[in-house]
């Protein structure tokens, strides 16, 4: 992920700390994460969110083991017909769709070719969890990219 450097990850303290969630600082371990903890933070319609503070299982078909997906926030929001509640995963959207297969089959390309789409197919297992998980408590999950965050 873009930002994944040492000058973009980190805890981040709210301006409106009695919004947040947890107890623990949230941490950020992207720019777009920095950058979304801020207008949650700011936002007058955004009621109360909180990061990393609940695990989810998912089974893994790369490994065939159950593991936790740990999703970036949840946040409670005010909208015209009401409040709403989301889980928000920030993602790059290339995380988001199968990688491509590469014109030049070179041994570089192929393990990043490879390594894309395990990240990929890692991905749609924990995603296919976590919407189970929020359907059955009436909460909406989105994955929010840099498309989302107006970076396009």
């Amino acid at each position: 992920m873009s930002g994944r450097g040492k000058y973009h990850q980190g805890d981040w303290k709210p301006t409106n700390p009695q919004k947040y969630l947890w107890k623990k600082l949230p941490h950020y371990r992207s720019s777009w994460e920095r950058r979304l903890f801020t207008y949650l933070d700011t936002n007058d319609n955004v009621l109360a969110w909180g990061s990393e503070g609940f695990a989810i299982p998912y089974y893994s078909p790369l490994d065939g083991k159950n593991h936790l997906y740990v999703p970036d926030i949840i946040c409670k929001v005010r909208t015209p017909n009401g409040e709403k509640t989301f889980v928000l995963e920030v993602k790059p959207l290339a995380q988001s769709q199968p990688a491509k297969v590469p014109k030049r089959k070179t041994a570089k390309a192929m393990q990043t070719f490879n390594e894309g789409q395990e990240t990929y197919i890692r991905n749609q297992a924990k995603w296919e969890a976590c919407q189970k998980w929020c359907e059955a408590r009436n909460i909406t999950f989105k994955v929010v990219t840099e498309k989302e965050l107006g970076l396009l």
